[in-house]
């Protein structure tokens, strides 16, 4: 069963959670920014782009100096 559903789309979920992300994508609300870049997310969990700019990238590529 999917009990909350979103008005604008006639779209269910499972979890008010989802319904509240969705929802933020209609209205353009992105609360979580990057520190580093400025990028902004609809939801915290999406926020962990942030470690793109602190984890160490120990494998680099010889061919075009892209490290991973």
């Amino acid at each position: 069963e999917r009990p909350s559903v979103c008005g604008k789309f006639e779209k269910s979920f499972s979890r008010n959670s989802n319904l509240i992300h969705h929802q933020r994508i209609h209205i353009s609300e992105w609360p979580y920014e990057c520190g580093e870049c400025g990028k902004s997310f609809s939801q915290s969990s999406n926020f962990l782009h942030q470690n793109i700019h602190t984890v160490e990238r120990r494998f680099m590529y010889g061919e075009c100096a892209k490290s991973f």
